[in-house]
């Protein structure tokens, strides 16, 4: 049962993916400059990129001003696991901790 949801958790993934990549958006850089172009992929903090024009290229992400790089992040799949991961680690952490119950607890 769980091999399924995994399978349909990356699909969904790839398919808004996918969707994102189909469409132009303006991203703008650190020191200004923007440019409009598609989002084919982003892996291992590179941005693959299809400018209007129809020109391939590719940039590290840092290059982003802060607000573009979170969108882009969000399309790392390898990002979004490991945010998916510390999102689980954490769940289970505040889950282990228990309420002091009333004779536990001091008042000051």
């Amino acid at each position: 049962m769980k091999s399924f949801l995994w399978i349909g958790i990356i699909i969904g993934i790839f398919q808004i993916s996918i969707v994102c990549a189909d469409e132009l958006r303006r991203l703008r850089s650190v020191d200004g400059g923007e440019v409009i172009a598609r989002v084919w992929k982003v892996q291992e903090g590179v941005v693959y990129l299809e400018r209007k024009d129809g020109k391939h290229f590719q940039t590290p992400i840092d290059q982003f001003a802060n607000k573009d790089r979170q969108y882009l992040l969000s399309l790392d799949l390898r990002f979004q696991q490991s945010l998916d991961r510390a999102k689980a680690h954490f769940q289970k952490a505040r889950q282990s901790v228990q309420p002091a119950d009333e004779s536990q607890r001091r008042d000051l």
